[in-house]
């Protein structure tokens, strides 16, 4: 895993990239898209570390691969075992910190937060 070089959020490629994900499928990125997605592998990573704030709404559903999560965000600690279908949601913007016991497959989807506010009104 790197650590966060940035002080600003990161899109989601990014984001992937510095909590160690790898594509199982060829994942588009680029335009800032209302609503972006990608399937990764990550492998384990059995230490709490920082990621970059992320500059979209994150929801992550398990594929492959029960695994035990602990999460830092904003502050508020939390572990879980996540188990293939489980999801886990993140607001954009927040400050996270992750560790997980074995490796997962996940697919992950991006929502940019201006799009949702738009649909909301």
């Amino acid at each position: 895993m790197i650590q966060p070089a940035t002080t600003g959020p990161v899109g989601p490629e990014t984001w992937v990239r510095a909590i160690g994900g790898r594509p199982v499928v060829a994942t588009l990125y680029g335009q800032r898209r209302p609503l972006e997605f990608g399937h990764f592998r990550f492998p384990g990573a059995p230490e709490l570390f920082a990621a970059p704030a992320l500059d979209r709404h994150y929801i992550s559903m398990t594929f492959e691969g029960a695994t035990g999560v602990e999460r830092n965000l904003d502050g508020e600690h939390a572990f879980a075992e996540f188990a293939p279908g489980q999801c886990l949601i993140m607001a954009a913007g927040r400050d996270n910190r992750w560790s997980w016991n074995r490796p997962t497959e996940e697919i992950h989807f991006y929502l940019c937060p201006d799009y949702l506010e738009a649909m909301a009104a």
